[in-house]
C-alpha cells in the first residue's frame, strides 16, 4: 500500500512540474511577443509594429520586400529560423524566418552560401513582385527580423492599395557587380535609380 502511495505521489509531482513548465513557457512566449509584422503583398512593403503601454501596437519601421504570386494571405505565427536556407531554384537565403509551410522571410537570394554571390538582379526588384512566394528582403532587414522577432511573432499577410504610414520618398539604388580584375575580388557598387523611401524609425 505504501509503495502504491509513493508511486502516486511521484506521478503527482511530475504532473505539477509539467504544468508549471507549460505555463512558464507560455508566459515567456507572450512576454517576447514585442512585435507583430504586416506584409502588404500588393505594395510589397513589410511594416513592423511594436507593442507599447496598454498592449497598443504602433508602426515602428518598414521595409521594401518582394512577394510573389504564391504568397498567401492570412495570419500566421513564425516558427523556425535559419542563418542560411536552401531555396527554390538552387539558390540560398540568409537570415530566414519561417512564416508558414515553405513561406519564409529571407534575404535576397545568393547563388551559393558565400556573401559575395548575391543575386543583384533580384536585389534590384525589391519593392516589386518577384519571389516564388517567400518574402524577400535586404540582408539587413532579414537579419533585423531574425534577431528581434522571436518564434511566435504574429505575421499578417494581406493585399491593399494603401501604403505604410512610414512611407516617404527615398533614393533606391541599383547594385552592380564589378567582376574580378587582375586578382581583385568582385565587389558590389551602388548607383542611384529613383526617389522613393520607407522611413525606418529606431
Amino acid at each position: 500500500m505504501r509503495g502504491r502511495y509513493m508511486r502516486m505521489k511521484r506521478i503527482g509531482i511530475l504532473i505539477a512540474l509539467c504544468i508549471g513548465c507549460f505555463f512558464s513557457t507560455v508566459q515567456v512566449w507572450a512576454a517576447e511577443a514585442e512585435y507583430r509584422i504586416d506584409v502588404n503583398i500588393t505594395q510589397n512593403i513589410v511594416t513592423v509594429y511594436r507593442q507599447g503601454a496598454g498592449g497598443v501596437y504602433t508602426a515602428e519601421r518598414a521595409f521594401y520586400c518582394s512577394t510573389g504570386a504564391a504568397t498567401p494571405t492570412g495570419t500566421y505565427k513564425t516558427t523556425n529560423k535559419y542563418e542560411w536556407r536552401a531555396l527554390f531554384g538552387n539558390v540560398y537565403g540568409q537570415y530566414a524566418t519561417r512564416i508558414t509551410g515553405h513561406i519564409l522571410f529571407h534575404s535576397v537570394p545568393y547563388r551559393t552560401m558565400a556573401k559575395d554571390s548575391l543575386d543583384t538582379q533580384a536585389y534590384n526588384k525589391l519593392g516589386t513582385s518577384a519571389s516564388m512566394g517567400c518574402i524577400r528582403l535586404t540582408v539587413e532587414d532579414a537579419k533585423w527580423i531574425y534577431d528581434n522577432c522571436p518564434s511566435g511573432t504574429t505575421v499578417r499577410m494581406y493585399k491593399s492599395d494603401e501604403r505604410s504610414r512610414l512611407y516617404r520618398k527615398r533614393r533606391l539604388y541599383w547594385i552592380q557587380v564589378i567582376v574580378e580584375v587582375d586578382g581583385i575580388p568582385q565587389t558590389l557598387t551602388k548607383t542611384i535609380r529613383g526617389e522613393r523611401k520607407l522611413r525606418k524609425r529606431v
